[in-house]
């Protein structure tokens, strides 16, 4: 943008103009607006379609176990499960076997939550993209109130 711009000499499309209420009256505010919009709109529905994306990602992998009942019969062969994922497991679990008993190596409940913290920070993410007028504009000094 700064490199299409830089070249127009003082009027509407100035990006050196110093005096704030001038550049609020340009075409110049009208155009960076109309982009500020455009960049919001692709940013939300890239970080929608991610988000999407990620939660299918989550659903494959649980596919086959969602309808597991808590009294379902396990079988002889525990090596070789019919409940095979997919793909790659999300998340590498060992099962310990001490004098408290059999149990995972990872408490069940931090799952859940790393799963919610990767999707906030892919939501927190889009927080520290630039606005479009800090990025180009250089001798704009907004009042203060």
């Amino acid at each position: 943008m700064r490199s299409s711009l830089r070249d127009m000499s003082k009027g509407w499309y100035n990006l050196y103009e110093t005096n704030w209420e001038v550049y609020l009256m340009s075409k110049l505010r009208k155009l960076m607006e109309l982009i500020k919009y455009a960049l919001q709109d692709t940013l939300r529905f890239l970080v929608q379609d991610s988000l999407g994306s990620f939660s299918q990602f989550i659903g494959d992998a649980c596919c086959n176990v969602l309808d597991c009942t808590d009294n379902m019969p396990w079988g002889e062969d525990l090596v070789n499960s019919p409940y095979r994922p997919r793909r790659n497991p999300l998340f590498i679990v060992d099962l310990v076997l001490d004098s408290s008993g059999v149990h995972y190596s990872t408490p069940l409940e931090q799952f859940e939550m790393t799963l919610i913290n990767l999707f906030d920070k892919g939501i927190l993410a889009t927080h520290s993209v630039p606005q479009l007028e800090k990025v180009c504009a250089t001798g704009w000094a907004k009042p203060r109130c």
